[in-house]
């Protein structure tokens, strides 16, 4: 049984091992500026925190299984909670559920980050208006925008190029 153990956790490390060489390459990674780049950010952060809920959870859960089925030799009689044939089911049953707790945290936060729509369109929006203003700012022709309102006012927005011919008058008027 003693062999058969060690040689469990010796492989069971080895999960430990590779989430400290992701985590550490990770680190290296920028998280981008265009939304794709930041959702395969996220979603590589969310991977990362997924394996290592699983090393805490599941080293939780192999240490429970040791203090719990081992402590008796430890402990003197008087700590009847680590002598009662039960304690083993007890300290399984109590870490899978703290292992599912914080399991179902991560999904629920991973869930909202990579599909939730109204979060993807508003990063996606987010996007496109700063990919038109640099249109909008940048555009040696001129832009006219005119919407109107629910009110039925009417608004209209001129691009910036529009005033440039004004402008350089203007500067040359007040350089003669």
């Amino acid at each position: 049984w003693s062999v058969t153990m060690i040689i469990s956790c010796v492989f069971y490390s080895t999960i430990i091992f590779r989430y400290f060489e992701k985590r550490r390459l990770f680190r290296t990674v920028k998280r981008g500026r265009s939304v794709d780049e930041i959702e395969l950010y996220d979603r590589a952060r969310m991977s990362l925190s997924l394996h290592g809920m699983c090393c805490v959870a599941w080293t939780g859960i192999t240490f429970m299984y040791f203090i719990t089925s081992a402590g008796h030799f430890f402990v003197p009689k008087s700590w009847t909670l680590f002598h009662d044939t039960a304690v083993t089911m007890i300290g399984e049953c109590f870490m899978d559920l703290v292992a599912k707790i914080l399991y179902m945290a991560l999904i629920l936060e991973a869930h909202v980050a990579a599909f939730d729509e109204a979060k993807r369109a508003n990063r996606r929006l987010a996007e496109l208006r700063n990919t038109m203003s640099v249109v909008w700012e940048n555009s040696s022709d001129t832009i006219a925008i005119s919407v109107r309102k629910a009110s039925g006012n009417v608004s209209t927005m001129i691009s910036p190029s529009f005033f440039q011919p004004a402008l350089i008058a203007r500067q040359e008027v007040n350089i003669d």
